[in-house]
C-alpha cells in the first residue's frame, strides 16, 4: 500500500464515529490493488468506478443489502477518509 498504507491506518483511527461507513470500506478495499491507478486526486472516475465494483460485489454477495449499496454509492467516501494535505516534491 506504500505512501498510502498511514494514511488508511489514520483514518481508520481517526474516524470520529469510531467506525467507518461501507463507503468509507470500500474505497479503503479498492485502494489497496493499485494505490497509484486508483489514487483519487489523480484518477477520481477510477477510484470511483473501483469503490463502485467492490459495493457492488458486497452486495451480490449478500454482505450488505441494496437500500446499503445505493446509500453507499451515493456517500462521497474519498473525501472523507483521506485528510486533506499537502505533499512536498
Amino acid at each position: 500500500m506504500g505512501p498510502y498504507r498511514s494514511l488508511v491506518l489514520s483514518a481508520a483511527r481517526s474516524n470520529r464515529s469510531s467506525a467507518l461507513t461501507i463507503a468509507q470500506v470500500a474505497f479503503l478495499v479498492g485502494l489497496a490493488q493499485n494505490p497509484g491507478r486508483l489514487d483519487p486526486a489523480a484518477h477520481p472516475d477510477a477510484a470511483a468506478t473501483r469503490r463502485q465494483y467492490i459495493l457492488k460485489s458486497m452486495a451480490l454477495a449478500g454482505v450488505i443489502s441494496e437500500v446499503e449499496e445505493a446509500k453507499a454509492t451515493a456517500e462521497n467516501a474519498e473525501s472523507t477518509v483521506l485528510p486533506k494535505a499537502t505533499f512536498c516534491p
